[in-house]
């Protein structure tokens, strides 16, 4: 076989393409430095920060940041709605004690309804703080968001991903989730 090699897998197109993988020369031609995004775990845990490893790991970082600020700002909607949901069943039962308390017929009446609306109220206080509670974990993730998306937008664009053809970008990603 004279000129081949024995482990050729593909023929090279008049591009110099191998037709095997179609587009994957150009891709990581595309991606020029970035191809450092194929370096090993332990290069990505020990490469200097200035390093085209380090950078890209900074940026996996901020993504995972961003990631886990959004679950948390999900969380925080989430415990608000709960909260609103318990303020308002916590209102029904606080008028409904209060009507009790308006249309007791006799003194036993009276007193059972007054314990039912000091429960209701309490009830109502705890809705309340809980609500409270939720808002400030929404305001402090969306914060979080914030601080991650621009930390992912500057490391973004540290590295130039924003030149990137959507395939190369997509391929970048993807070997980054790899890690």
């Amino acid at each position: 076989m004279k000129g081949k090699s024995a482990n050729a897998k593909g023929k090279s197109n008049a591009k110099g393409h191998n037709s095997a993988n179609p587009g994957k020369g150009s891709i990581a031609s595309g991606m020029k430095g970035l191809n450092a995004v194929n370096a090993s775990a332990t290069a990505f845990a020990n490469a200097a920060p200035n390093s085209m490893v380090g950078q890209i790991a900074q940026y996996s970082d901020s993504l995972s940041s961003l990631s886990e600020a959004q679950i948390a700002q999900e969380e925080a909607n989430t415990a608000i709605s709960a909260a609103q949901a318990s303020i308002s069943e916590a209102e029904a039962a606080v008028a409904e004690a209060q009507e009790a308390v308006d249309t007791a017929a006799d003194e036993t009446a009276a007193a059972e309804a007054e314990a039912s609306l000091a429960e209701a109220q309490a009830e109502l206080a705890d809705a309340e703080a809980a609500m409270a509670e939720a808002e400030e974990a929404a305001v402090a993730a969306e914060e979080a968001v914030a601080e991650a998306e621009t930390a992912v937008d500057d490391m973004s664009a540290a590295l130039g991903l924003g030149s990137l053809s959507e395939e190369a970008l997509s391929a970048f990603h993807g070997q980054l989730a790899g890690k």
